[in-house]
């Protein structure tokens, strides 16, 4: 087991119950630095090394992942995931072009170093919206700490989910300006802008205004044909309840940011 891989040896398969594991090994190195260490469950591994690790009903491709002391419920593809031992050695990401999909969320680019617990910090179950109506969400009403409040008026009823993350799960992080807090993501199942009818977001965050030399605004993610970060007129401004807000009227759900 100590002999050298001289040269590509093509692909390696080991099969083991609920499990297939093929290592694409191109590096000189002996043979026992890349076997499986710890346990693998209910996992599907496709070119990808570990070492030290545990992984639980994950999917990972492309990746390197060492000294991590539990992966569950995530597909990784193109990372490299190491723990973290400042945090009981929680897999941490490193920033890259790879891309994760967690708790239902597709993260489409990796572009700063993650742990896997910040990916997605919050997140809803489905939230019925009936049409016609003003809906009023906040953390109160959903029993969070995501430092939001929002009303909602639909052309026609719809699910939303909402959700506090680490990072932009569109895979770009502030290109101007400094991030205040954490990320808001919601999703929807009509993807038609024109069904809202009215949708006014107020962000919370903790610290004097008069702090920000640069001001502070809600910026949301746009998706379309330029993508890119872009601020939404600020509507109303103030305090309550001892937070700070900033309140705008966007009129479609995407992703969120406050920013100074």
């Amino acid at each position: 087991m100590a002999r050298l891989l001289e040269e590509h040896i093509g692909i390696l398969t080991l099969k083991i119950p609920l499990l297939e594991i093929r290592l694409s090994i191109v590096l000189t190195l002996p043979i026992q630095e890349w076997v499986i260490m710890r346990s693998i469950m209910n996992s599907t591994l496709i070119d990808t090394i570990v070492a030290n690790s545990t992984i639980n009903n994950s999917t990972v491709m492309n990746s390197m992942i060492s000294d991590v002391a539990s992966l569950s419920e995530i597909t990784l593809s193109g990372v490299t995931v190491t723990g973290d031992p400042n945090y009981d050695f929680e897999g941490k990401i490193s920033a890259g072009t790879g891309w994760a999909t967690y708790r239902s969320i597709n993260f489409t680019k990796i572009y700063a170093d993650v742990r896997i617990s910040q990916l997605v910090i919050e997140r809803t179950d489905n939230i019925y919206i009936p049409a016609n109506r003003s809906t009023a969400i906040n953390d109160s009403s959903l029993g969070t700490s995501m430092n939001f409040s929002m009303t909602v008026n639909l052309v026609r009823a719809i699910f939303i989910n909402i959700s506090e993350t680490g990072i932009n799960p569109e895979g770009a992080g502030i290109s101007s300006g400094i991030l205040i807090g954490n990320f808001l993501h919601i999703l929807n199942n009509d993807p038609n802008s024109a069904n809202v009818i009215n949708h006014t977001l107020r962000m919370y965050f903790d610290t004097d205004p008069s702090t920000y030399s640069g001001g502070v605004a809600i910026y949301y993610y746009n998706t379309s044909a330029t993508p890119g970060w872009e601020a939404l007129a600020t509507t109303r401004s103030g305090t309550e309840n001892g937070r700070y807000f900033r309140e705008a009227a966007p009129n479609h759900f995407s992703t969120f940011a406050l920013v100074e």
